[in-house]
C-alpha cells in the first residue's frame, strides 16, 4: 500500500538567504530593549508613588528590590 501523498523534506534555503538570516539574528542579538527592571531605582520610585494601592500593591509583592522600594501606605509593624 503506498502512502497517499509522498512526504518531503524542504529544500534548504539558497546560500545568500541563509547568510541574510544569520546577520539578521546576530544584529537582533546586539540589539536589545532596556526593561523595566534596567531603570534607575529612582524612576522604580517615581513610578510607584502614582501606583494605586492594588498595583502598587502588586508591585511590591513581585521581587524583594520592589518589596522595600515600594511604599503602600499601609503599616508594616504588627499591632500590639
Amino acid at each position: 500500500m503506498e502512502p497517499i501523498r509522498a512526504r518531503k523534506r524542504p529544500t534548504p534555503a539558497p546560500a545568500a538567504e541563509r547568510s541574510l538570516r544569520s546577520a539578521e539574528k546576530e544584529a537582533s542579538d546586539r540589539t536589545q530593549l532596556a526593561g523595566f527592571t534596567d531603570l534607575p531605582a529612582e524612576i522604580h520610585l517615581l513610578i510607584s508613588k502614582q501606583l494605586i494601592y492594588p498595583d502598587a500593591l502588586s508591585l511590591k509583592h513581585t521581587s524583594s528590590y520592589f518589596y522595600y522600594l515600594v511604599d503602600t501606605g499601609a503599616s508594616d509593624a504588627k499591632a500590639t
